[in-house]
């Protein structure tokens, strides 16, 4: 029996390597995404957790979270450059409270030509949509002061305002539900900042 084991060894490695790299590769979203044809993306929302608001910005014309590509599966790093981009934000004037999966949405065909893939291994060599990580980040909204590149004007709603802002402006619909279920974990996480806080 040992002589068995010791003589498949080799094989038994491999084959638990494989097993391994697949699970880690697989369980990795960002990787996962890449792989299957869709950009990795975050959608910052920024919460000022004492006034219960959200801040929206105006980006090439319609009103929406701050998001922007995550290029070497660094979210902190990310956030830093969408938020240095669009709001002109510093790292220590917010705070990134938690990460959650928002899901996927498709690109039309027009879309897709303006997203190639570059480099990592694919699936397929077109890009079929974006993939987003919703980004719970807390400020003080009295913080933000000027607007940064690509962005023409900023504005902080409360939830329900925001709600009516996504049903007039996203046409989208898979979009439109990753909007929607970040502007639900908007609220949890103002609760979960309130109680972590002790406020």
């Amino acid at each position: 029996m040992i002589e068995v084991i010791w003589n498949n060894l080799e094989s038994f490695v491999t084959f638990a390597t494989i097993l391994i790299s697949g699970y880690i590769f697989f369980n990795d979203p960002i990787r996962r995404w890449r792989f299957f044809g869709y950009r990795p993306s975050v959608l910052v929302i920024l919460i000022d957790p004492s006034l219960k608001i959200v801040v929206f910005v105006n980006s090439g014309g319609s009103w929406t979270f701050s998001q922007g590509g995550v290029y070497n599966s660094d979210i902190y790093e990310a956030v830093e450059d969408v938020l240095r981009r669009d709001l002109s934000l510093k790292p220590d004037e917010y705070r990134l409270f938690y990460t959650k999966v928002a899901g996927k949405a498709t690109l039309s065909k027009d879309w897709q030509k303006n997203y190639p893939i570059f480099g990592g291994v694919a699936f397929s060599s077109e890009i079929k949509g974006k993939a987003y990580i919703a980004c719970m980040v807390m400020i003080d909204s009295k913080m933000i002061k000027e607007m940064g590149y690509g962005v023409s004007e900023y504005k902080v709603v409360d939830q329900l305002e925001a709600s009516e802002i996504f049903k007039d402006s996203v046409k989208n619909e898979s979009k439109l539900k990753i909007l929607k279920y970040c502007l639900t974990e908007s609220g949890k996480a103002t609760s979960l900042w309130a109680e972590t806080m002790g406020i």
